[in-house]
């Protein structure tokens, strides 16, 4: 599942806080990988490496992902290039956790 900040509430100065809603699901059964009996743990893992890589990964690129670029009242949401150009202003590290993997 991901979150993102709407663009108005990145100059707020109070901290962002999620609603229990506002969630987006990005991996669903639909594009689940679903690993082989057939192959090693070690290639099931780099396929899923490969797999969530594909699917979570940033790119400067993609200035409307599909699936996020409005939340449910409306407001405009900060896409892919918006997410890396702050971040790299400020030469902050990006960190992704996987729960459940």
């Amino acid at each position: 599942m991901e979150w993102r900040c709407s663009k108005a509430g990145l100059f707020q100065t109070q901290p962002q806080a999620p609603p229990l809603n506002g969630y987006k699901v990005i991996i669903d059964e639909t594009n689940v990988l679903q690993p082989s009996a057939l192959h090693s743990m070690n290639s099931n893992c780099e396929g899923l490496m490969d797999h969530l890589r594909n699917i979570s990964s940033l790119d400067r690129n993609d200035i409307i992902q599909e699936h996020a670029h409005e939340d449910r009242e409306g407001n405009k949401l900060i896409n892919n290039s918006e997410i890396l150009s702050y971040a790299t202003q400020h030469d902050l590290q990006i960190f992704i956790c996987i729960d459940e993997g």
